[in-house]
């Protein structure tokens, strides 16, 4: 073993040969506006998902360098309510997953920054750690159960969405006409999202957990992204190694630095600060349960998942149909108010 020796312009010098070789190449350098606060690479595409501190999320092509300018290879933008604390991506690249400040998840489609959904798993606590783990490929290739979810056959999809935003629209584009194919990035105005996450009469065959951690040491799994099916925390869990007390109200909250799940599904590996930032401790935790009813689970969380989002659809509508009703009655009354006065006045007019 030989420590190489460090040569300039980011090269190295490799003692036992001297030879020369490039550690790095610089490909591009971004100015930019305000400071990175989480960035992930997409696992599929030549994709970049940049958060910064002054709380813009914007997903771009890595070709900055190249023609056409960064307002072109920039596909979309957002602003989120709460800042970005951490970035992960569907394994397949289609779906982009934010944490944010608050404790809230939201899922963004790729092509164009539609909110999928979004939820509140580690509400008050900065969501520090996003990982997306799919089940084995051969589970798609088994048979689940035996009976089929009269869901997808006897409801209608909803509209999907479960965000805060709408569809997005370009940099630059005016409201009352749209500008040129080129006008810019997408941008978001708010409103309600109206794509689903996966087809509602093909619901996927391969289970996948999108496994998400916060600064208050909460670790919590969801099926689809979407679907809770499991969540710890990791001060109430064994350990064989001295966790401080905090302060004098209560243990100390251990922060999650990452959370993820074996490619069998069949243990979960998370690694924390502990000790009043001292100490960083690594412990993984046995899952054999979900190793062994992935496709149960697959099947449970997709119907579910369905269930909820019909549900949410109706009390949605139920709710437009109350607020309408309510208006409705409102104006009768005033109306019912006018004509009573308008009948009392010709009375009086009459002398009746």
């Amino acid at each position: 073993h030989h420590t190489p020796a460090r040569g300039r312009g980011g090269a190295t010098m490799d003692a036992d040969f001297g030879q020369q070789s490039q550690a790095f190449t610089l490909l591009h350098d971004k100015n930019m506006l305000a400071p990175a606060s989480a960035a992930s690479w997409c696992p599929t595409m030549d994709l970049l998902a940049l958060a910064t501190s002054d709380g813009q999320l914007a997903l771009s092509r890595l070709d900055w360098n190249k023609t056409g300018g960064e307002r072109e290879n920039r596909l979309w933008t957002a602003n989120p309510d709460s800042p970005v604390t951490s970035l992960g991506w569907r394994p397949d690249g289609k779906i982009l997953v934010s944490g944010h400040a608050d404790g809230a998840v939201q899922l963004y489609h790729a092509e164009d920054g539609e909110v999928l959904h979004a939820s509140t798993p580690h509400r008050g606590s900065a969501v520090t750690s996003l990982h997306w783990q799919d089940a084995p490929a051969e589970d798609s290739r088994r048979s689940a159960c035996a009976y089929q979810s009269a869901t997808s056959r006897f409801a209608l999809p909803t509209n999907g969405g479960g965000g805060i935003h709408d569809r997005p629209r370009r940099d630059g584009a005016k409201a009352d006409a749209g500008a040129g194919a080129g006008a810019g990035a997408w941008t978001r105005p708010p409103g309600a999202g109206a794509r689903a996450l996966f087809d509602h009469f093909d619901p996927p065959t391969r289970l996948t957990v999108l496994c998400s951690g916060d600064a208050r040491g909460d670790v919590v799994m969801s099926a689809f992204g979407i679907f809770p099916i499991a969540s710890a925390r990791v001060a109430d869990c064994p350990a064989d190694f001295p966790i401080a007390s905090g302060t004098a109200g209560g243990a100390e909250e251990l922060a999650v630095l990452h959370a993820s799940l074996a490619p069998d599904l069949s243990r979960i590996l998370v690694a924390f600060r502990a000790n009043g930032d001292v100490d960083a401790v690594g412990a993984s935790a046995a899952m054999p349960l979900l190793a062994l009813r992935s496709v149960e689970m697959c099947v449970a969380a997709s119907h579910g998942s369905q269930i909820a989002s019909l549900a949410a659809e109706i009390e949605k509508e139920a709710s437009s149909c109350a607020t309408t009703w309510r208006q409705a009655r409102l104006d009768f009354d005033a109306r019912i108010d006018t004509l009573r006065e308008r009948v009392g006045e010709g009375r009086r007019d009459t002398g009746g």
